[in-house]
């Protein structure tokens, strides 16, 4: 390191400076990680002139003293800036090792294997740290998944700053925040023809029979109701005074149009003003399109209840729809995120698909790195448990789940190799996560807390990292 950092001799003489730095070199076992680290070390200390390192790694790699490294190991007499820091990153990446970096008055070393760009690395911290200040507690199932969402965007943002893909992370972390195409539907959209119903009923002359016959098969011909035939066919079910035709409009609305919330909500606008017919019919029509039991019909609190039902279901109804695409939605953003941390392109796949993908890196990263979790919990015995989890989940969700949880342990073994200072506290996370995983209450909320759990560990690992700061030429 002194020979390194020191002034290189002019003139005839640099030949005999070079001879006794490759010398010097040919002494020390570069296929171990410890000493490559040592590289890593030269790589990161400005003192070291960038031609003195092409000296360096082209020795290394022409000699064979690391003869896993072929020439993108060698750092050019006049690289610029950045591929010095790209470099850096690649020798780092097969170092386990922390950069001795002498603390003047307490002695300890600092930095890890892991080395960011200074800037991006500050600026990440404060985002992943505000992020991780807001609460998780009492939100609903899509906030839920939007916060899991951001949270693996950030992620994604650090797994980019770690390769060194600075402009693709400048993108992620300008647009954190979800934006859903999927909107909820202003107002129900009108089934074909509506009206239809109410004018044929509305001819004069008409018998129950053929009402009847009218309604059923206006039933068979149209999956849909309208407002205007809707009001019309709620106002036959409630007031009626003829009793096959209040049952014929019951029965049509318990077996056609229950899920109609043009429906519900001509039901609910009629308990308001409308003399309701209590009967029996009524109440099994209310109770089997709504799931909730009533008191009986002649009861003085059969009303309030009824319509209590028809308002819960009408706002579920309302909801159902737009719910299901929007977490298909977040469930694709899930997957943009993970496919994006991992660098790949092409057709995006689903979460559980795109979640494999990343795992298999972080497995292949932390078998290199000989990274283990306490009770000797190596790469391959996280994925052994991983793969008795697959076989046992149910649906894609709770494959996911799984995956997310060996990643996450995959994760913190590989942290705690390169900073193993930071043990205790990412272990604290882990242990955490296991724990809420058991009491969690949905595989949403699972998922939630697992991205949580992993922006947390990544957390610690950029806190850890050593900054790569400009070098000399």
């Amino acid at each position: 390191m002194l020979l390194l950092a020191s002034q290189r001799p002019v003139g005839g003489a640099e030949s005999a400076f070079d001879l006794v730095l490759r010398r010097l070199l040919s002494l020390i076992d570069f296929s171990s990680q410890a000493n490559q680290g040592v590289v890593v070390q030269w790589l990161l200390d400005p003192r070291i002139s960038t031609r003195d390192l092409h000296t360096v790694t082209s020795c290394i790699v022409a000699l064979e003293l690391a003869p896993d490294l072929g020439d993108e190991y060698i750092l050019a007499a006049e690289a610029p800036v950045h591929e010095r820091t790209q470099l850096t990153r690649r020798w780092s990446q097969g170092a386990l090792t922390e950069r001795a970096a002498t603390d003047e008055t307490a002695g300890q070393a600092v930095g890890s294997a892991f080395a960011v760009d200074s800037a991006y690395q500050r600026d990440w911290l404060l985002r992943a740290e505000r992020e991780l200040e807001q609460s998780i507690e009492g939100i609903s199932l899509l906030n839920r998944l939007q916060r899991a969402v951001r949270y693996a965007r950030l992620r994604q943002a650090a797994e980019q700053i770690g390769r060194g893909d600075l402009e693709a992370a400048r993108d992620r972390l300008s647009a954190l925040r979800v934006e859903l195409v999927t909107r909820p539907p202003a107002e129900e959209p009108q089934a074909r023809n509506d009206g239809e119903l109410t004018r044929t009923l509305a001819v004069e002359g008409l018998t129950d029979a053929r009402k009847i016959d009218l309604m059923r098969a206006f039933a068979e011909r149209e999956p849909n109701i309208g407002p205007i035939d809707a009001r019309t066919l709620a106002t036959l079910a409630f007031a009626e005074s003829s009793l096959p035709i209040r049952d014929t409009a019951q029965g049509r609305i318990r077996w056609d149009y229950g899920d109609s919330p043009h429906l519900i909500q001509a039901l609910l606008d009629l308990t308001a003003g409308t003399r309701v017919i209590r009967s029996p019919g009524l109440s099994e029509t209310i109770e089997r399109i709504t799931g909730e039991r009533l008191p009986d019909a002649q009861d003085d609190r059969f009303l309030g209840a009824m319509r209590l039902a028809l308002t819960r279901h009408l706002l579920d109804l309302r909801a159902s729809a737009y719910h299901g695409k929007a977490v298909d939605e977040l469930a694709d953003l899930l997957a943009e995120a993970y496919q994006a941390s991992a660098g790949a392109t092409g057709n995006l796949q689903a979460p559980e698909v795109e979640g494999q993908r990343l795992y298999e890196q972080w497995r292949a990263l932390s078998a290199r790195r000989s990274a283990r979790l306490p009770g000797d919990e190596d790469a391959e015995a996280i994925s052994r448990r991983l793969a008795a989890a697959l076989r046992l989940a149910p649906g894609p969700m709770q494959r996911f789940v799984a995956l997310q949880q060996a990643l996450l342990e995959q994760m913190a073994a590989v942290v705690i190799a390169e900073s193993p200072t930071d043990e205790e506290a990412v272990l604290e996370i882990v242990q955490l996560a296991r724990l809420r995983l058991a009491r969690a209450q949905g595989a949403v909320a699972q998922i939630e807390f697992l991205e949580r759990s992993m922006l947390q560990v990544m957390h610690r690992r950029f806190l850890a990292a050593t900054p790569l700061e400009a070098a000399v030429p």
